[in-house]
């Protein structure tokens, strides 16, 4: 199923105004693509979280068993709650915690009237329990020294998330990883164009960008969304790696992009030139 995007809004109380907004924002986004310049020199992982200015960092290193994660995720779909639909004007956007307040506490403590630095309210949930393989894979493989949430994020076919930030400073922040991710769902942020995702990668993301994500495909999206503290002494040569390689790559696609400009416009001199003094 293809969702017409024009109407993905309808039935939902505001008209086509918010579906305007969204056609909106994805065509710009996509339009600009990426904007960083990557002039940003980052001798250290620190820096590279808090002043790279990146919109998004691809982590590597990691081996995902994300098909057996996903079957977990399917499976426990029935029991997924609606998240932030509550203030927000989304669909089909749902979530479980495998970590967290509980399995039912799908946003961040504050909402319910906790402080969100208070580790003592953090725990496996029941719903942990029902996804072995997925539990061990973060308590035995992601080297994180303690979590908050860790939620499957589920965004059903024709679903969308509306154009958001969640942070008002610039950090790269949770880790999305993505069990599958269908072909026509995609997501969105300014200064980034579409944000790669397929199965098993793992991006972390500067949420302070404004992104929003549409799901037109006849498939379920489950993604899992991770707030934690990573172990330093691991994770810091993941980010300097991880950083170096992703910084390379688009320095050298945007520097053959220029050249394909360029040698384009040597062309169409050329031919011009020839053909006057012909």
């Amino acid at each position: 199923m293809v969702v017409d995007i024009s109407v993905a809004y309808r039935g939902r109380g505001r008209g086509l105004t918010l579906s305007e907004e969204l056609k909106t924002f994805i065509s710009e986004a996509k339009a600009s693509g990426m904007t960083s310049s990557f002039d940003v020199a980052c001798e250290d992982s620190k820096a590279i979280l808090k002043k790279s200015g990146l919109p998004y960092l691809p982590i590597l290193g990691f081996e995902v068993p994300a098909q057996e994660m996903l079957e977990e995720a399917k499976a426990l779909q029935s029991l997924m709650l609606a998240h932030r639909s509550d203030y927000e004007d989304n669909r089909g956007w749902k979530s479980l915690v495998l970590h967290g307040i509980s399995s039912l506490h799908t946003q961040g403590a504050e909402k319910y009237g906790m402080d969100p630095e208070d580790d003592s309210i953090y725990r496996w949930t029941d719903i942990s329990d029902m996804a072995p393989v997925t539990t061990a894979f973060f308590k035995e493989q992601f080297h994180y020294d303690w979590f908050h949430r860790v939620r499957i994020m589920m965004l059903e076919p024709g679903g969308y998330i509306c154009p958001h930030t969640d942070f008002d400073h610039y950090t790269l922040g949770p880790v999305n990883i993505a069990l599958n991710n269908p072909e026509g769902c995609e997501f969105v942020m300014q200064n980034a164009g579409v944000v790669p995702f397929q199965q098993g990668t793992i991006n972390k993301l500067a949420l302070v960008n404004r992104h929003a994500v549409f799901n037109n495909s006849d498939q379920a999206r489950f993604h899992i969304i991770v707030h934690g503290c990573p172990n330093w002494e691991y994770w810091s040569p993941v980010y300097m790696n991880s950083y170096r390689r992703f910084v390379d790559h688009e320095s050298t696609s945007s520097h053959l992009e220029e050249s394909k400009k360029t040698q384009s416009l040597f062309s169409r001199v050329t031919r011009g030139l020839l053909q006057t003094n012909s």
